[in-house]
């Protein structure tokens, strides 16, 4: 800084900054870069569909606004003072080319910052809508900056290199343009948009601010050179690239060790804190292997950086016990791909991507191979979904213990382990559920006909409706000493197969050959029992609805039958293993209640409802299926009738002593229980029971896998963004923790962004979709009402036949005929107006549902438009009065108007 003078640096930046506040076609590029931003980010229908509020949408465009921006602020900066013939007396005033070119780059930087300032009441937009990330925005905003401190020196260069404002312009958008090109090739911004502070970002954007600067400055100084000076001028010209690659090469450095800030809300950018504990103790020596795919197509670009991300700092929270070795195969055949395919068994992970030419399969490793001595824990392909983080560490903390808990899976109707399914004739996978759960446990099957096993550590029981009477039994023992479970029973497994059901017949065992007669249906256990002795019970024919929809992809769209649970209307508990699921999904559920004469010493707690605030009720197993000629089909029910009172509850937690269900186990049969002093109750469980409940199985289905992996490109980005969010997937594996007193995982697993939708909009079809369904109801209600007072005129009519004396029965009946074929046409006709009736008002309430969201649509998009607008006028009326302030302190008194 010696070689500046402040005073002369600040007296340009202060006639230039004037300058470029008192043009106004200034502030009309300032306006344009606001408007095309806050009309980019909410005009598109888009924004609203995806129901997050941040400023994703945004942030690939905005390197490509300041790249218009910026030259049109700088063109004049120097190229001015030459169209004007100012540039020699300015280089004649006593400052350096050094003191004026830092002043100017700092007037258009200032400039610029205005502007992004002025941008920020989109910012005040998505706080009108929700809550959105504060410090994520704050990274984004700074990384903005940053790029447009070193878009401010590139405009200045070129404004340096011409003499005309307008082709300055053209050239500094050129130049802008290719490091905008640069940012999105070497996602330079995008540690900034994930919401950590890079400081090595940030030494590359100082970095390249010196170097545009120092050139702009060897530009001038160039006009000068003479041949006498050769040797100076190539010392300086050496001098100047020397300090260039320092600068940068410190930066690069700086930037691969990964000095970072993470400033978001959940600190999800970083390693945590209970991450970093686990490693801390980890004292078993751990190999890390990963093989991530050179060039990864564009859907999996951030999820290579952020496993790279990941492993480095696995590897730095550990340095003693984790080394780590990373490959990077750049297709299947080479060196690195087949010491992947040959030596650790992995091979490469199949997907379709999106090219110029259209789709085609691609093939890429996002793989790592974790080994302790013998132990090797192997991660086949990191999920977009699922969180990196987690499957390191537990990959890491599961090759290096000894051995493992096990988990027993109980052989049932339902067989999540897989096998041969009679039915249809073929071998079925297990259930990727299972596959999850075999990454830290011990996986086995269990028949309940026997006795459990002592070294059975928690036991998973789908659909115990379908066991024998003695499985029924000895899972009552297996809970009754005390040991945990998790029970899932479903009367609609629509995923698994509706057929097994909790009210349909056993499903045959043995293959029928072709002729062969059905055996009889083989009667299925009593559940009353075990689920009296739990304080529990569950009607096994009845499945629950709801109104409620987070999305509005999939509202309207989506059965009824597909019942969330949504932590923000109150549909999820805040028990310990639940922290972190704020959305689950259960497709066609079941209901469980508490029994009012449950035991005192049961604790019941509810662990996901429907969402309150929605419509609710319930159907029954038959409403689902038609009966035709091939047999019986699903269906969808067309009537969605309400119900009142509390939402319903699909999964409950159960703990405390439980009575013994068949009775005293060491008293006399006349003995009763000191709690409830019934007789015929049995003796308390030795120790407490803990089981968790759940009134569906298909939550856990493979689907919900899909949704992570998004085979075949299924969905939309937005859309599959959005399923990401459901934590069906990690509830299972919190509840087998929690049950088996593993704790290390339960924040790690769900450690996510929390839900940030556009509450403003969601409250608005919240209570449009209620408005709706009272008026879908009220409608069909009244043509209900109409219908039947119709029918019952009809039968009244006939009744009125039947009671005249005067006419004999032939008479009755030719009578008969004619008032029925009459009020057959009369009621033919009211019912048609009434369903009419119904009809339209079902369809005004839609467009009124469609207006009000509208409304808020248009709310926003006037702010998003108007606010800026408003902001540049403030400042341009501050502006002008500031101007004619200081005009009047340089007008003679004998010039000044004198006042009446």
């Amino acid at each position: 800084m010696s070689v500046l003078r402040t005073h002369a640096v600040k007296a340009v930046w202060r006639r230039q900054l004037w300058s470029l506040l008192g043009n106004p076609l200034g502030y009309v590029f300032v306006l344009a870069f606001v408007l095309i931003y806050g009309g980019l980010l909410f005009i598109p229908a888009e924004f609203f569909v995806r129901n997050i509020n941040d400023l994703g949408p945004i942030q690939d465009y905005i390197p490509w606004l300041m790249a218009v921006l910026i030259p049109a602020i700088a063109m004049g900066s120097w190229a001015s003072e030459k169209e004007l013939g100012t540039e020699e007396q300015l280089l004649t005033l006593p400052m350096t080319e050094t003191d004026i070119l830092v002043g100017k780059w700092l007037a258009v930087f200032s400039y610029f910052t205005l502007a992004l300032l002025c941008s920020l009441s989109n910012v005040a937009v998505l706080v009108w809508l929700g809550d959105p990330d504060f410090g994520l925005i704050a990274a984004q905003y700074l990384g903005w900056w940053l790029a447009g401190s070193v878009f401010s020196a590139a405009g200045v260069l070129a404004s340096c290199w011409v003499g005309l404002p307008a082709v300055a312009f053209v050239l500094g958008v050129l130049i802008c343009g290719s490091m905008a090109t640069l940012i999105g090739s070497f996602e330079s911004l995008d540690a900034f948009n994930r919401g950590v502070i890079s400081i090595g970002q940030i030494g590359i954007a100082v970095a390249l601010t010196i170097v545009f600067v120092g050139l702009s400055i060897l530009s001038l100084n160039s006009r000068r050179w003479q041949s006498a000076y050769k040797s100076i001028i190539v010392g300086t010209i050496a001098t100047f690239i020397g300090l260039t690659l320092t600068f940068l090469n410190v930066s690069v450095q700086l930037d691969r060790a990964a000095i970072d800030l993470d400033v978001t809300d959940e600190g999800l950018s970083s390693l945590s804190q209970m991450s970093a504990t686990l490693l801390a103790e980890q004292a078993t020596p751990v190999r890390i292997t990963a093989f991530v795919s050179k060039n990864l197509p564009p859907e999996l670009a951030l999820k290579g950086k952020e496993v790279l991300n990941l492993l480095k700092l696995v590897e730095r929270s550990a340095p003693s016990s984790v080394d780590l070795t990373i490959h990077h195969p750049e297709d299947s055949l080479d060196d690195a791909a087949s010491l992947a395919s040959e030596h650790y068994g992995l091979e490469p992970h199949s997907m379709v991507v999106d090219t110029v030419t259209g789709q085609e399969q691609r093939e890429v490793y996002l793989a790592a191979v974790i080994s302790s001595g013998t132990r090797t824990e192997k991660i086949e392909y990191f999920s977009p979904g699922l969180s990196v983080e987690y499957e390191l560490v537990r990959a890491v903390r599961t090759a290096a213990l000894a051995q493992k808990r096990v988990v027993g899976i109980a052989k049932t109707d339902l067989d999540m382990l897989g096998g041969f399914d009679y039915g249809s004739r073929q071998m079925r996978q297990p259930w990727q559920a299972v596959a999850e759960l075999k990454k830290q446990y011990e996986v086995r099957s269990v028949n309940l006909d026997v006795a459990v096993g002592d070294d059975v550590t928690v036991l998973i029981v789908p659909q115990p409706s379908s066991l024998s009477d003695k499985g029924v039994q000895n899972l009552h023992d297996y809970i009754w000493a005390g040991r945990p479970a998790m029970i899932m029973e479903d009367p609609m497994p629509m995923f698994a197969g509706p057929q097994l059901g909790s009210s349909q017949p056993k499903t045959p065992k043995q293959q029928m050959m072709p002729g062969q007669r059905p055996p009889a249906p083989e009667a299925k256990p009593d559940l009353n029992p075990l689920l009296e002795s739990l304080g529990i019970q569950m009607a096994l024919d009845t499945i629950a609805w709801s109104d409620f929809n987070p999305s509005n992809q999939f509202r309207n769209v989506w059965p009824k039958n597909l019942v969330w649970a949504f932590r923000a209307n109150n549909g999820i508990s805040n028990v310990p293993f639940l922290n972190g699921i704020d959305t689950l999904l259960f497709p066609w559920p079941g209901i469980i209640e508490r029994r009012e004469n449950a035991s005192a010493k049961l604790t019941i707690q509810d662990l996901t409802l429907a969402a309150t605030g929605s419509a609710w009720g319930t159907h029954v197993y038959q409403d689902f299926i038609s009966r035709g000629l091939f047999g019986p089909q699903l269906k969808q029910p067309e009537r969605h009738t309400p119900a009142s009172g509390t939402p319903p509850t699909v999964a409950v937690e159960i703990t405390g002593q439980m009575a013994h269900a068949y009775g005293p186990t060491t008293s006399s049969p006349d003995a009763k229980d000191e709690e409830t002093n019934e007789p015929g109750k049995g003796d308390l469980s030795p120790k407490p029971v803990r089981v968790i409940f759940i009134a569906d199985t298909d939550f856990a289905h493979d689907e919900f896998f899909a949704f992570y992996r998004n085979a075949d490109n299924r969905f939309s980005d937005d859309a599959i963004k959005f399923l990401r969010d459901l934590r069906n997937v990690q509830f299972i594996s919190n509840a087998v923790d929690a049950l088996s007193g593993e704790k290390g995982y339960l924040d790690l697993r769900t450690r996510r962004p929390k839900p940030r939708p556009l509450t403003a909009l969601v409250k608005v079809l919240d209570t449009a979709q209620m408005a709706f369904r009272d008026a879908e109801q009220t409608a069909q209600t009244a043509a209900d009402s109409q219908i039947t007072t119709l029918k019952n005129e009809f039968q009244t009519k006939l009744r009125d036949v039947d009671k005249k004396s005067g006419l004999d029965e032939n008479a009755k009946n030719q009578l008969r005929v004619q008032i029925q074929r009459a009020s057959q046409r009369r009621l033919d006709g009211d019912i048609r107006s009434t369903e009419r009736e119904r009809d339209l008002a079902i369809r005004a309430a839609s467009v009124i549902r469609k207006r009000e969201v509208e409304v808020v649509r248009g709310q926003v998009r006037t702010m998003a438009l108007g606010l800026p607008s408003a902001i540049l006028a403030i400042i341009a009326l501050l502006v002008w009065v500031r101007r004619r302030k200081d005009e009047a302190l340089t007008i003679p008194s004998s010039r000044k108007r004198e006042s009446a």
